[in-house]
């Protein structure tokens, strides 16, 4: 857990956790930015798939395969507002 994620939920400790949650959106951008080559693969190599409909869908963008990110999706995925990034 994140230390802002901690603040949110002072019983953590006596949970051992808590139960985070993505909106449907989220969750797809990070599995597809987590599963390996072969699962996207299988996903691009389905019968009549369409990537702007499956964009449309998921959010997830499979033309846009780069290791790039901007703040604003690094926050989100972890949770940590205000990220400063050093060089």
């Amino acid at each position: 857990m994140t230390n802002e994620e901690k603040k949110n939920e002072p019983d953590f400790s006596v949970r051992e956790g808590y139960l985070k949650t993505y909106d449907y959106k989220d969750a797809w951008s990070n599995f597809w930015k987590k599963t390996t080559k072969e699962n996207k693969q299988l996903i691009l190599d389905l019968p009549n798939f369409d990537a702007g409909i499956f964009e449309d869908i998921t959010g997830v963008n499979v033309n846009n395969e780069s290791n790039e990110m901007t703040i604003e999706e690094l926050e989100k995925l972890t949770g940590i507002k205000n990220l400063k990034i050093k060089k």
